[in-house]
């Protein structure tokens, strides 16, 4: 018998990880996505417009879904510089670095942010997909322990956190707390792991709890309480898809997965050839290093005045959308939206092979009919220097 198409079909979800924080802003109108087997909130109704207002002007408070795995014990060093193609023996205590762990094939696994807690204690912050059972299988050799530190992640982003910041921690973490920085601080009575990143090319801060030991209502209650006059919202993560999108941060599983390289992702220079061995590597010596990871932005002002209030995202179906040149398709699109700030519609694409592609304009085919004019440019879309989350750069470009 088939299905009806409109019938609903309920499914047990008892293993997927609700979060703590969920009570605090859960209403009918909530929409739960699932990333690291975490519901993590994608919307709730909010207008998200001047959600991206209130990012690039104040701050908000995101209830993300990465989840920190550690991994501690006298080999610990060893073991991580096998597993990521980046070098982590200089990675000072009290620092963090973005990094890439690849397959034997040298397609990207897993990416994330690797943080030295101790001589011999780190943690990873990892994206979507599985990667606890590679480091199980992978550390048979070495003397380490692998533990999920059952950590949430609370992330403040924009122009005002650290005012946030400054606040929640008595004055504790101010404008000396670097980027990509991580300690323990104080924040409503509660120990805490805080670190300078973020998923929004914003100035931001990650904060992380820890395990049982945290009263998340509580914690929840105080920095909204504390941050309120430095115009702190509680958000949704739609609206930080679209700053991560004109950042240039990739998101694995959608933008990155196994079947790319780092040099096709365009995170070649994550990958240190010249240190010791790492799964990977021998593939990567003799991978080709052209990148076919590419933003898109449109040309034609006609769609743009359409998008505005992103009505026309709303109404069209992205997926498996494809990219256009003198009608060969020629990629495929893995995430878009509409930037406020640049007035257009943007997104990434994947192309199929290597050529001169930047400034070209080719053609995105919609529901495999819609065709739209836009230009294949670099990424990030600006702020190549990531002055903004550098916190070099204070000027709010929304009003």
């Amino acid at each position: 018998m088939a299905l009806n198409s409109n019938a609903i079909v309920k499914v047990n979800l008892g293993r997927i990880e609700k979060s703590p924080f969920l009570q605090k802003y859960s209403n009918d109108k909530l929409v739960n996505g699932i990333y690291a087997n975490r519901f993590f909130p994608i919307s709730w109704g909010e207008n998200l417009e001047q959600s991206y207002r209130t990012l690039r002007s104040k701050s908000v408070l995101f209830d993300c879904p990465h989840r920190p795995i550690e991994i501690s014990g006298p080999e610990s060093l060893a073991f991580l510089e096998k597993i990521l193609t980046r070098s982590i023996s200089d990675l000072k205590i009290g620092k963090a670095r973005y990094a890439l762990a690849c397959q034997a094939d040298g397609g990207i696994l897993m990416d994330g942010v690797v943080m030295r807690l101790a001589d011999n204690c780190f943690w990873f912050a990892k994206a979507d997909g599985e990667f606890d059972r590679w480091l199980e299988a992978h550390s048979i050799e070495f003397n380490v322990n692998l533990r999920d530190p059952h950590s949430r992640v609370l992330q403040i982003q924009g122009p005002t956190s650290l005012d946030v910041m400054e606040k929640v921690t008595g004055g504790m973490l101010n404008k000396n707390f670097g980027y990509y920085n991580l300690d323990w601080f104080k924040i409503g009575g509660q120990k805490l792991l805080v670190s300078r990143s973020g998923f929004t090319g914003e100035l931001g801060y990650e904060i992380y709890t820890n395990g049982d030991a945290t009263a998340c209502d509580k914690l929840w209650d105080f920095i909204i309480a504390e941050g309120k006059e430095y115009g702190l919202t509680p958000l949704p993560l739609q609206v930080m898809d679209i700053r991560r999108i004109e950042s240039g941060i990739r998101n694995n599983r959608t933008d990155l997965d196994e079947t790319m390289t780092p040099y096709q992702a365009g995170l070649g220079d994550f990958v240190e050839l010249n240190k010791a061995d790492f799964i990977g590597r021998d593939a990567l010596l003799n991978s080709p290093r052209d990148c076919l990871f590419f933003g898109f932005k449109s040309t034609d002002k006609k769609v743009a005045k359409e998008v505005i209030g992103f009505d026309f995202l709303a109404n069209t179906s992205f997926e498996n959308a494809n990219i256009l040149f003198s009608e060969e398709v020629i990629g495929n699109v893995t995430a878009i939206a509409y930037s406020p700030y640049l007035k257009s519609l943007i997104g990434n694409v994947r192309l199929s092979k290597a050529g001169n592609w930047f400034g070209k304009k080719v053609l995105t085919l919609f529901n495999g009919k819609d065709k739209i004019e836009v230009q294949i440019c670099a990424l990030p879309f600006y702020d190549k220097e990531k002055l903004i989350p550098r916190g070099l750069d204070k000027k709010i470009y929304i009003s």
